[in-house]
C-alpha cells in the first residue's frame, strides 16, 4: 500500500464518519488492457456497518471526478463474477457491463465482469 499511495497517477479518497473510517476507493490508469483507455476504479469499499447511507456514490462520484480532472474521459472497473451486491451496486449508477476479463491478482486469480461508465460528468454530478 505505501508504494501505491506515493504513486501520484494514483487517486486515494477515505470517507470518515465521525472521525472513523467507513469507506474508501482507489483509482488511476488502467491495470488491465480490457480497461482500453478508460480510467480504472481498483478499490471501492464501504464497512458493513456504513452500508447503504450513500457512501459507496459520493465515494464513485469523486473518483469519477477526480478521473476527469487527470483527462480520463471514461472509467471502468472489475467485479467479481458473483458479487451479486456490488454488481446490482454498479448497475445502480448507471454502469454498463462491457466484458469480462481474468484477473491474475497477487494473491488469487479471479474471473471478473468489466463495466464502464462513459460520462464521467454525469457519474460526477450523482456524488
Amino acid at each position: 500500500w505505501k508504494a501505491i499511495l506515493a504513486d501520484p497517477a494514483q487517486i486515494a479518497l477515505v470517507a470518515e464518519i465521525d472521525g472513523a473510517l467507513a469507506g474508501f476507493g482507489l483509482a488511476g490508469p488502467p491495470g488491465d488492457p480490457a480497461f482500453g483507455d478508460r480510467g480504472e476504479v481498483k478499490y471501492l469499499y464501504v464497512g458493513r456497518d456504513h452500508a447503504r447511507r450513500g457512501i459507496g456514490r459520493r465515494l464513485l462520484a469523486a473518483l469519477a471526478a477526480a478521473l476527469a480532472e487527470r483527462g480520463y474521459a471514461a472509467l471502468g472497473l472489475g467485479v467479481v463474477v458473483g458479487n451479486d451486491p456490488a454488481i446490482a451496486f454498479y448497475e445502480a449508477q448507471g454502469g454498463r457491463r462491457v466484458g469480462a476479463y481474468t484477473d491474475p491478482g497477487p494473491l488469487w486469480r479471479s474471473d471478473n465482469l468489466l463495466y464502464a461508465w462513459d460520462d464521467l460528468a454525469a457519474l460526477a454530478a450523482r456524488g
